[in-house]
């Protein structure tokens, strides 16, 4: 069966997903864009819950693209073969891929984790920039991490530039919104100490023992972890520079600090 057709980029249709683009309409519709051919696969893979696909005719000859309309179609979700014109209005990249999709927004929530025995969270606290937190599920998920609670004045997880920092891994890990206080009572129902990485003043990384299960909390960019959020940890850590420098970038230290838990699992799991 032939794809309805959407050619002008001024279609009713298009002009709504597009409005996505912006952070308040995100808010207020609780819809999201999806762009490019890697995210849109990867949110499918991940059972995302897609609304709506555009795509190109040239997209459509992609090896997999037919089983995903396919898949789309037989759990009811629209399809159109849109033109390069539509599809480029839908995107913020130089060169569109020719696949967009729009997709509901859905906030993991604390009593849907499922934990393991030693479970890893990471806390976003005030991580404004879309490249740092895209970067910072990017880890999580690598790391096998539980979760990432995103505590107030973190960025929109659903924004164009955060999935593509996360490479489509903000699918891949539950991301909780929660204030201070909702995301203290999760971590002390599940015994999870809250370490705060701080550029100097700590204990070293790699003299502590995360093996056990921890909650790890990377801060803003500018001011680094809260005093709010300092006053509660029950560590304080630092990643030991012998350079002339005086403090990494939140994705730098938080892919040391993370993997040097990892490695730390992996050795007391071969004890």
């Amino acid at each position: 069966m032939p794809l309805p057709v959407i050619e002008s980029p001024k279609n009713p249709r298009i002009v709504a997903a597009a409005k996505l683009l912006d952070r308040k309409t995100r808010a207020r519709t609780g819809l999201f864009l999806i762009e490019g051919w890697r995210l849109v696969r990867t949110a499918l893979q991940a059972e995302a819950a897609i609304e709506e696909l555009y795509i190109t005719r040239e997209t459509q000859q992609r090896e997999g693209a037919g089983m995903m309309i396919a898949s789309l179609l037989a759990s009811n979700v629209p399809v159109f073969e849109a033109g390069e014109a539509a599809v480029k209005r839908l995107s913020e990249t130089v060169t569109p891929q020719g696949i967009a999709a729009v997709a509901r927004r859905v906030d993991a929530r604390f009593e849907d984790l499922r934990l393991g025995p030693r479970p890893l969270i990471l806390l976003a606290d005030a991580v404004a920039d879309p490249g740092n937190f895209g970067s910072l599920a990017r880890i999580a998920a690598a790391a096998g991490a539980g979760a990432i609670i995103a505590l107030p004045d973190c960025c929109d997880w659903t924004s164009p530039k955060v999935l593509r920092a996360s490479a489509g891994n903000v699918f891949h890990v539950p991301i909780v919104r929660a204030p201070l206080e909702a995301a203290l009572m999760f971590l002390r129902g599940h015994n999870l100490p809250l370490a705060a990485t701080i550029g100097a003043g700590g204990d070293s990384i790699y003299e502590t023992d995360l093996s056990k299960g921890l909650a790890l909390v990377f801060g803003n960019e500018a001011n680094g972890v809260s005093e709010e959020v300092l006053s509660h940890a029950d560590l304080r850590l630092t990643i030991p520079m012998p350079g002339p420098v005086e403090s990494l970038n939140v994705t730098a230290a938080a892919a040391i600090a993370v993997f040097e838990a990892v490695r730390q699992r992996r050795l007391k799991k071969r004890g």
